[in-house]
């Protein structure tokens, strides 16, 4: 993550976050799990601390499921599938996958 000017010529850092230490919560049917690893959704804050704002989580979701995320407006938004396909669309409420 680019730093800001100001910091540019920050030590850097290492953060140790293993599994069990990540904010995990689901989807209302259980079907689909996210593991929130920085920033926050919604009521949920990750462990992670980073000098930008950023949000990084990790998603994994059930053939047919639906996950609606949402989504702080001002930030950009990746989704990347390493197994399967899925269709990301815009909601007036957050993002939904």
């Amino acid at each position: 993550v680019n730093l800001p000017a100001r910091l540019k010529f920050t030590e850097p850092r290492y953060q140790t976050i293993i599994g069990a230490n990540l904010t995990l919560f689901a989807n209302a049917t259980r079907d689909a799990y996210v593991r929130l690893i920085a920033g926050s959704i919604g009521e949920f804050v990750g462990p992670g601390s980073t000098h930008t704002p950023i949000t990084l989580a990790h998603a994994t979701l059930s053939p047919g499921s639906t996950l609606s995320i949402p989504w702080n407006v001002a930030h950009n938004a990746m989704v990347y599938a390493l197994v399967g396909a899925g269709t990301p669309g815009y909601r007036t409420t957050g993002l939904g996958f």
